[in-house]
């Protein structure tokens, strides 16, 4: 796409944020949203989008949209789209739990992992950012073999 053609469409460099993060943060959230919708072992589909990170395609997406987020912090037009996967984990861990700062923790350890796998380089097991899941929501985590 030509500068001039993005002229066109976006009025302002916030608007071509906003549309950039949006397409980023949505296709997260409706993985996210799959995995509530599904009924399923929500927190062990959870650690395997998080592992994912650690993949090639996974860590093309989560990089997008840490940088994206990080541009939120200084462009308050951004930070609604920022939220929105945040809120979507949220959902994840209300299937779990009802506390609101148990919530909070889980999302920031859903981010805290992402972040830490993308500095790494490395994709962790699934087993053990599944325990990592369970000790935040207050339960004790099924010890990892080997």
């Amino acid at each position: 796409m030509t500068s001039g053609l993005i002229t066109y469409h976006f009025a302002t460099l916030d608007n071509l944020l906003v549309a950039a993060l949006s397409h980023i943060t949505e296709a997260y959230a409706t993985i996210l949203r799959g995995i509530v919708d599904r009924g399923t072992d929500s927190l062990n589909e959870l650690a395997e989008v998080i592992a994912a990170t650690g993949t090639e395609e996974g860590r093309s997406r989560a990089l997008a949209e840490r940088e994206l987020s990080t541009l939120a912090s200084r462009r308050p037009a951004l930070r609604p789209v920022a939220q929105h996967w945040r809120k979507e984990v949220a959902r994840i861990g209300q299937l779990h739990v009802s506390d609101p700062f148990t919530i909070e923790a889980f999302v920031a350890a859903v981010d805290g992992m992402c972040a830490n796998i993308l500095l790494s380089g490395e994709r962790p097991g699934v087993a053990h950012i599944h325990g990592v899941l369970t000790r935040t929501l207050g339960s004790e985590p099924v010890a990892e073999e080997g």
